[in-house]
């Protein structure tokens, strides 16, 4: 049991990582194939509604940063639950005065997760997540250049 905690902990981690590296693969490996997303703003989601989202959102910001937080899980035999915390953190530049003086900004999204995960053999998925939205803000912020973290693909427009 010890090691089935570790590893739905992991998931959170895995999830976080293949986000911001744009892995679409390894996102996809995360989710049992009847897995839901709930409290979106587009509704509930299944697993081929956001089969492509990390690279659809390295396409759309310069990098992204999840950070994973707090973490309660509950393992019961082959199923589990439990409770993430995330703050979700989005770059992009902005350009203002008729495209002129670019600035770099940050969406940041604090996040709840509310998880249900499955083992099919050896392998831990999450089966479901709601998103429970906490806060959401903008602001300006100075990214030193358009590279990911250490250890992480850079998006392939700007490698």
């Amino acid at each position: 049991m010890p090691d089935d905690h570790h590893d739905i902990l992991q998931l959170s981690a895995r999830y976080a990582l293949a986000l911001d590296g744009g892995d679409d693969d390894a996102w996809r490996a995360l989710f049992t194939p009847d897995f839901v997303m709930r409290g979106t703003s587009a509704g509930d989601r299944s697993l081929s509604d956001i089969a492509s989202l990390p690279s659809v959102q390295l396409a759309r910001y310069r990098k992204t940063f999840h950070l994973v937080g707090t973490q309660r899980v509950i393992c019961e035999g082959s199923e589990g639950h439990g409770t993430v915390y995330c703050s979700a953190h989005h770059y992009a530049e902005v350009t203002h005065v008729g495209g002129r003086m670019p600035l770099d900004i940050a969406y940041v999204l604090d996040i709840v997760y509310e998880d249900r995960y499955r083992k099919t053999g050896a392998i831990w998925q999450f089966s479901e997540r709601r998103l429970n939205l906490v806060s959401r803000r903008i602001y300006q912020c100075a990214t030193p250049d358009a590279t990911s973290p250490p250890g992480l693909a850079a998006p392939p427009d700007l490698a």
